[in-house]
């Protein structure tokens, strides 16, 4: 119970209206179903077992004529007062007596058994002589030392006084007809006078012709003919000859047993043949022995169900209108949880609902307009905090007083000092130039150049710098100052301010995405130390106690990231790789362009 209240708490206000407005139609008409189900089940049952027993008396009919008239043939062939004398005669004869009496005779009795069995031409009939003659009413092959040497034959000489071996169902013994009809049910007697046996009458009948009996009737019934072991001796399917029928335990005859078979109900109906002891039983699917009285109720079933639905589909159309608003602004919702603020629900209406979709509409608004603030005031901020780290001193004096110095050197003809100036001039160049935030590539590599030689001249170590720069990525603009501060925390951190190689790579791959790669050949950081740098340039703002320490710029590696995130939002990436001993390598993907306001565009990388 407790779990069913957890998952109807689940359910959304629209599925809960739906399952009460399911449960409300249809649990009464179930309840109905199963009370009339109760009411008529005796009824049902004694209309099943009557039909059941109807069916099953006339198959019952057939077979009792059939195996009666066998037995009649036994009958006469043993108590005809002509017949029996003249067999007597003919079993006593041998190969040595005329041929002629044995013609002569036998002529007679032939006439005699076809006058007798006349009739009854679709059975087999044989007389078999202890001499090993033999007659019959048919021409198939047939030898009586097969018959006689068959294992069944011996249980003749159990039988007693007139008694009938009712053998049942077995091989053929005709050789030409195996392929068509490969079994035969046959009775087999004795003839006898008080003391003496001079002959057996075999009649047998083709197994087919009971099996086409069972076929005919059994559209609604399964029929079976039961030997005396329960095994079955005939049926529909031929294949099940031989089976062990499943119910042992038959009823008596009359009665009526309803039993079970692969989770279905039948009723089991069983009658013994003759004196033969074998048993006819049938089998009656429940659900066909009702019958008509089933189909009028599944069609009154069907009628009430047909109503009951259309009811309910009107019912949920007039609830999914009620509930299209709410779900509406549920979508919304989501889109909104999901980072679009653009969207809105428009829904209106005098309602509470209606009125819920505008107080709705006009919060995003003023959540967007919001964050449109917010944006501005942060981007002034970023300019504000690249103009107060460029404006330290004041680089227009020092900008004035190095060309002055440069020209005085340069008329001196000391070409290698006017040239160092000219580098540190360059750098003071860019950041008096405040107009533009983006910078073409190569306009970036130049100020590393100039860099590079400033650094060179100060130091005894020598950095070498490697350029690997495809032409495609040389006039794609990028923000000014990018690789400059990776290039600082390479020389420091890296290189320790020692000789070393510093590499700069760039390409676009097919996705238009700029790759750009600052590698160095310094120490390297082992795992744990390159962790604590991730953690730090993924951590807290200003928390850049890892990354470079301010240089000439005054731009650490923390700074850039942080800068990058500002300006591309979550359409850069980068990566730092590390090996102690051998270097380190950082790389920046740009994957779309942004304008110069720091909103992503499809144009190229700086808008």
């Amino acid at each position: 119970m407790n779990r069913l209240r957890r998952l109807f708490r689940r359910l959304s206000i629209r599925q809960k209206l739906m399952a009460s407005v399911a449960i409300c139609l249809l649990l009464p008409g179930l309840i109905a179903v199963n009370i009339s189900n109760y009411l008529t089940k005796d009824v049902l049952q004694e209309t099943a077992q009557k039909t059941a027993s109807e069916a099953f008396g006339v198959v019952d009919l057939y077979m009792s004529n059939m195996f009666s008239n066998m037995m009649d043939v036994t009958n006469l062939i043993q108590f005809d007062d002509e017949l029996a004398p003249l067999l007597k005669e003919l079993g006593k004869l041998d190969a040595t007596d005329d041929l002629n009496n044995w013609v002569l005779d036998g002529q007679k009795v032939t006439r005699r058994l076809e006058r007798m069995v006349y009739e009854k031409d679709s059975m087999y009939i044989s007389i078999l002589l202890p001499n090993g003659r033999y007659f019959s009413n048919h021409t198939l092959d047939l030898s009586p030392s097969d018959i006689m040497n068959e294992p069944w034959f011996a249980q003749t000489q159990q039988l007693k006084g007139y008694d009938i071996l009712w053998l049942g169902t077995h091989n053929t013994y005709f050789k030409s007809r195996a392929q068509e009809s490969p079994y035969l049910i046959t009775i087999l007697r004795p003839l006898r006078t008080a003391s003496l046996t001079y002959g057996y009458v075999v009649i047998s009948i083709e197994e087919k012709q009971v099996r086409q009996v069972l076929q005919k009737y059994a559209t609604t019934q399964e029929f079976a003919l039961l030997n005396k072991d329960g095994r079955i001796m005939a049926h529909r399917n031929q294949a099940q000859i031989g089976d062990v029928f499943p119910f042992q335990g038959l009823p008596n005859q009359g009665e009526v047993k309803q039993v079970e078979l692969d989770e279905k109900q039948f009723f089991l109906l069983s009658k013994p043949v003759l004196s033969s002891g074998w048993q006819l039983v049938s089998l009656t699917p429940y659900e066909t022995a009702i019958g008509k009285i089933s189909d009028i109720r599944q069609k009154d079933f069907i009628v009430q169900l047909f109503y009951v639905l259309s009811f309910a589909l009107v019912l949920l159309y007039l609830l999914d209108q009620l509930m299209k608003p709410v779900i509406r602004i549920s979508r919304v919702s989501a889109k909104v949880e999901e980072g679009d603020l653009e969207v809105r629900s428009h829904v209106r209406g005098d309602n509470e609902i209606g009125r819920l979709g505008h107080a709705f509409d006009r919060m995003l608004d003023r959540i967007e307009s919001m964050i449109e603030q917010i944006t501005r005031e942060q981007q002034k901020k970023r300019m504000a905090e690249l103009s107060m780290l460029q404006a330290q001193i004041n680089p227009h004096f020092l900008f004035n007083i190095l060309n002055s110095i440069r020209m005085k050197i340069m008329l001196k003809g000391d070409e290698e000092n006017a040239d160092l100036l000219g580098s540190l001039s360059t750098l003071l160049r860019m950041t008096i130039n405040r107009n533009n935030e983006w910078i073409p590539l190569h306009e970036e590599v130049n100020i590393i150049e100039q860099y590079i030689k400033l650094l060179n001249f100060r130091s005894k170590e020598t950095i070498v710098l490697e350029l690997k720069l495809a032409s495609d990525t040389l006039l794609e603009e990028v923000p000014r100052f990018l690789i400059q501060p990776l290039i600082e925390n390479s020389y420091i951190h890296g290189l320790k301010q020692k000789s070393g190689t510093i590499s700069i790579q760039a390409w676009k791959n097919s996705a238009e995405t700029l790759y750009i790669i600052v590698e160095d050949n310094g120490i390297g950081m082992d795992k744990a130390q390159k962790k604590l740098l991730i953690a730090s340039l993924d951590g807290a703002e200003g928390n850049s106690s890892h990354s470079s320490d301010a240089g000439l710029s005054g731009i650490g590696l923390y700074n850039v990231i942080e800068r990058l995130r500002m300006i591309y939002r979550d359409q850069f990436d980068f990566n730092i790789d590390s090996i102690p001993g051998e270097g380190t390598k950082v790389t920046i993907q740009l994957k779309r362009a942004v304008n110069k306001h720091g909103t992503p565009t499809e144009g190229d990388y700086s808008g």
